[in-house]
């Protein structure tokens, strides 16, 4: 039976309470995600008091790849498709070139990022930056006969305003003890 405090929370709070024992019923309390991602897949995927653990588990092979995976994604690249991925992304600037350098831990792979998308997102300099990212295979525009990895797109998964006027307005309706 659930606690009278936890459904508070839920009923208050319904667009960011997500219960953390339904990650491990989805099966992610095995793989090497940030806590926010499983929140943000259990929030996705919850089916009133349980999770759908079988949509989670497809949606992670198709956009959590693993290491083991890194070869056939490349090929899918290779061969025109898309690839959206969630990872930990991050950009240098190249000291000499200028060019912006992409990094992609789950290829284990190097692109470039399409200048707007860092213009849009500066933390990406910062370091590894979990969000759901549109790659493409293109010719390099200095060198057609040579390919790389593009970034056309990049997705927040997580807000980076609070809204603390929310927070102040909901926790009224909690008393101290609370």
């Amino acid at each position: 039976m659930e606690n009278t405090l936890d459904v508070k929370v839920e009923e208050t709070f319904p667009d960011v309470c997500v219960p953390k024992g339904l990650a491990a019923k989805a099966g992610l309390s095995g793989r090497a995600i940030p806590a926010f991602v499983s929140d943000w897949l259990v929030s996705r995927y919850r089916t009133g008091d349980g999770v759908d653990a079988e949509a989670i588990s497809k949606f992670i092979s198709r956009h959590l790849p693993d290491k083991k995976q890194k070869e056939a994604l490349l090929y899918e690249l290779r061969n025109g498709n898309e690839l959206k991925i969630l990872d930990a992304y991050s950009v240098t600037v190249h000291p000499t070139k200028c060019d912006l350098m992409l990094r992609i831990p789950a290829l284990d792979a190097r692109g470039r990022v399409v200048e707007s998308i860092v213009d849009e997102n500066p933390l990406l300099l910062m370091g590894g930056v979990w969000r759901s990212g549109t790659l493409t295979w293109k010719a390099k525009p200095d060198k057609k006969a040579e390919y790389e990895i593009v970034m056309t797109q990049y997705r927040p998964m997580q807000s980076s305003v609070i809204d603390i006027d929310y927070y102040i307005e909901q926790r009224r309706r909690y008393s101290t003890e609370e």
